[in-house]
């Protein structure tokens, strides 16, 4: 390989490396390949920031999904307490970036995922029920706002 690092997927699937690629090959991730892909994460979460700052939503979107698409694949998640965190910044804002797109059934789905992660995620429920309030679901969208209210400590 051209640089090195092994990036482990625990279902022992191999890659290559190329550019911007990560290898697979063991079942353990040493301490570089972890903080290599939280960096590509993070990476990927600052793009899509700066893609939302500019008002190019889907381009927001997609990034934000690459990330959380590294995150899942290489089993990140597992690996790093912080890690789960920055894994539901990254759903969470792909739901507002979807949102604002116009990419409602992309931004619920997201939004899914997310809940599915972490039920009491109060930003998430927040965004889910904003979701379905647009896809006109008002009773889906008053039980999410309801819970994100009774969680914030608000209700």
């Amino acid at each position: 390989m051209a640089s090195g690092q092994d990036v482990p997927d625990l279902s022992g699937a191999t890659l290559s490396r190329g550019e911007g690629c990560v290898a697979v090959k063991s079942n353990v991730m040493d301490t570089a390949a972890v903080e290599s892909v939280f960096a590509s994460a993070m990476s990927y979460k600052d793009q899509g920031n700066q893609r939302m700052r500019e008002r190019d939503f889907a381009g927001a979107a997609l990034f934000y999904t690459t990330g959380v698409g590294l995150m899942e694949f290489t089993k990140l998640l597992k690996t790093s307490p912080h890690a789960q965190e920055v894994y539901e910044a990254l759903l969470s804002n792909a739901i507002q970036a979807h949102d604002k797109a116009n990419e409602l059934n992309m931004a619920l789905k997201t939004a899914r995922k997310l809940l599915q992660a972490n039920p009491n995620h109060i930003k998430g429920l927040f965004r889910h029920g904003r979701v379905l309030r647009r896809l006109s679901r008002f009773s889906e969208a008053l039980a999410a706002f309801g819970k994100a209210m009774e969680l914030d400590g608000a209700a």
